[in-house]
């Protein structure tokens, strides 16, 4: 049994793809040395978005897929709007709204009872946009629990380089931390207080407050 199980979802530019740069070569090597499992997905437009979440929430149908975490980690280019997917830009709200209905989808599957974090890697996410859209789907669908976990860079630049020395430190210990009741508080704070202190890259992260019916987000503490 693996410690976490990472869906990387990807989306470069055409000069990417040229230039050979991006998060998936590296991350999926690493994740698999500390014995995650990972699997990525080359996303080239708003369409294969769409239908490659669902065919990710079809983990929710599985009578195995057991309580192991699992992180859906977005890669892209992203902007104040919200991330270039190929030629399409999807705005925040449309990413909730996706991301909810993926979530939905994994609930009403009944069989996997796990810990669900959203990643999301890319530039401009240093705001609470992302958090803002997904409460406001959530109060408007009828999705028991919104997101739970949230982890965003908390820079408004981010070069690629340092976005997977970044998540790579982050994977190194994130699968393991116990997801659960609020406990998990204390060990989310020390990793996001070593990830921000290696200079790469500053995280931060958003936990739903079920009593306030909103996000909390916390910064790591210095």
């Amino acid at each position: 049994m693996s410690d976490g199980r990472i869906f990387l979802l990807e989306s470069p530019n055409a000069l990417d793809l040229l230039e050979g740069t991006g998060e998936t070569t590296s991350l999926v090597q690493v994740c698999k040395l500390f014995g995650h499992d990972i699997v990525s997905f080359r996303i080239r437009d708003r369409k294969e978005l769409r239908q490659t979440l669902m065919y990710i929430s079809s983990v929710g149908w599985r009578s195995d897929s057991g309580e192991v975490p699992i992180f859906i980690h977005f890669s892209a280019h992203g902007s104040n709007d919200g991330l270039a997917i190929g030629p399409d830009d999807v705005t925040w709200d449309e990413l909730a709204k996706l991301v909810v209905k993926t979530f939905r989808a994994i609930d009403e599957g009944g069989s996997y009872k796990g810990p669900i974090v959203l990643v999301v890697s890319a530039c401009h996410t240093d705001g609470k946009t992302l958090s803002k859209h997904l409460r406001r789907v959530y109060r408007e669908d009828t999705l028991e629990w919104p997101p739970e976990y949230v982890f965003v860079f908390d820079d408004a630049e981010v070069d690629w380089r340092d976005a997977v020395v970044t998540w790579a430190m982050f994977y190194r210990s994130a699968p393991v931390i116990d997801f659960s009741d609020g406990g998990e508080k204390a060990d989310v704070q020390q990793l996001l207080k070593r990830v921000n202190h290696s200079g790469y890259g500053k995280l931060r992260y958003f936990r739903w407050d079920n009593e306030r019916d909103r996000y909390k987000t916390y910064p790591a503490q210095d």
